[in-house]
C-alpha cells in the first residue's frame, strides 16, 4: 500500500519540505486586479510582494474540484493506492467543500482532514500526518490523530494594517482593538486565537510574540514567518530570542506567501509552535 499526502498552498510549505515527505500541493488561486494566478505555479512570493501597491485589488479563490482531482490523479498515476488530503480550515475557506465534491470521482480512496487552521499550521499538521501514515503504512485512525495534533499547535502574530483582515472578513471585529494606534498581538491554540496584548515598537512586539511562543513547560519546535522583506527585523528578532531558549528544541523559518498575505497584509509577523514529544513535523 502506498499512501500519498496532499495539502493546499495555504500550508506555506517550502519545496524542500514537500520533497522530504513527498507531499503534493493543490494551488490556491490569487486574483490580482482581476487576473488569476496559481499560487506557487504562476506567482511566486517575491513577485507577489513586488506587485503590492496602494489601490491594488486582491482576493483568493479556493481550488476547484477539478484541481483536486488533477493532483490526486497524478498521485495515483505515481503509484498511490490511498490519499490523505489535509487542507485549510473549513470555517475560513471553501477548499474542503470542493475537495468533498471531488472525492466522489477520485481514482483511489481519499481521506479528507480539516486542519481547523490556516498558514503554516496547516503545513505542520500535514507534515505530522505524512510522518504518521508513513510509519504505520495505513490511513486507519488518521483523522483522529490529526484532531489530537491540531490541539497542540499554537500560533501568535501581529497585524500592522487592520484594513487587510477587515476587508477579507476572515477575522471577527470583536477580536481587534479599536480607537488606538498600538499594533495588536494575537495568539491561540488549535486554530483559534484571541487578542493577548498590543505594542508599538519592534522590540515590544517581538518580546510579546516570543512570550507566547515559549509559554508553558513543554519543549517545542518553533517556526517563524517572513512576509514582505521589510518584516525581516521581526523574523530575525524572534529567531534571536528563541534560538537559545531552554524550552525551544528547534527554530525554523518559513515564507508567508500570497494565499495568507492577501488576508493579513504584507506587514504580518509571527509564527507557530508545537511540542517536541508529539509525532511528526519535528526539527
Amino acid at each position: 500500500m502506498t499512501i500519498a499526502v496532499v495539502t493546499d498552498s495555504s500550508a506555506q510549505l517550502s519545496s524542500a519540505e514537500c520533497d522530504e515527505r513527498n507531499i503534493r500541493v493543490v494551488p490556491i488561486t490569487i486574483v490580482i486586479d482581476g487576473v488569476p494566478y496559481l499560487d506557487g505555479v504562476e506567482l511566486d512570493v517575491d513577485t507577489f510582494y513586488d506587485r503590492l501597491r496602494d489601490g491594488i485589488q486582491l482576493s483568493t479563490s479556493q481550488p476547484s474540484p477539478g484541481q483536486f482531482l488533477e493532483v490526486w490523479k497524478a498521485a495515483a498515476d505515481g503509484g498511490a493506492t490511498e490519499i490523505v488530503s489535509v487542507h485549510v480550515g473549513d470555517s475560513v475557506s471553501g477548499a474542503l467543500n470542493a475537495a468533498r465534491l471531488a472525492a466522489t470521482d477520485a481514482p483511489v480512496p481519499v481521506t479528507l482532514v480539516d486542519s481547523n487552521m490556516t498558514s503554516y499550521g496547516v503545513g505542520v499538521l500535514t507534515m505530522a500526518v505524512a510522518d504518521w501514515v508513513r510509519s504505520r503504512g495505513s490511513t486507519e485512525g488518521v483523522v483522529e490523530f490529526a484532531s489530537r495534533q491540531v490541539a497542540t499547535i499554537g500560533t501568535t502574530f501581529i497585524l500592522q494594517d487592520l484594513r487587510w483582515v477587515m476587508r477579507g472578513g476572515r477575522m471577527r471585529a470583536a477580536t481587534l482593538p479599536t480607537g488606538q494606534t498600538d499594533v495588536p498581538v494575537l495568539a491561540g491554540m488549535g486554530g483559534g486565537y484571541q487578542l493577548v496584548g498590543t505594542g508599538r515598537t519592534v522590540d515590544e512586539l517581538i518580546a510579546a510574540m516570543a512570550e507566547q511562543m515559549t509559554s508553558g513547560e513543554r519543549r517545542r519546535h518553533v517556526a517563524v514567518a517572513l512576509a514582505a522583506p521589510d518584516t525581516a527585523p521581526y523574523a530575525d528578532g524572534l529567531v534571536a530570542l528563541l534560538s537559545d531558549h531552554p524550552r525551544v528544541e528547534s527554530v525554523r523559518r518559513y515564507r508567508m506567501g500570497p494565499a495568507i498575505a492577501v488576508h493579513t497584509g504584507p506587514g504580518t509577523a509571527g509564527g507557530f509552535w508545537w511540542p517536541v514529544d508529539d509525532a511528526g513535523a519535528g526539527g
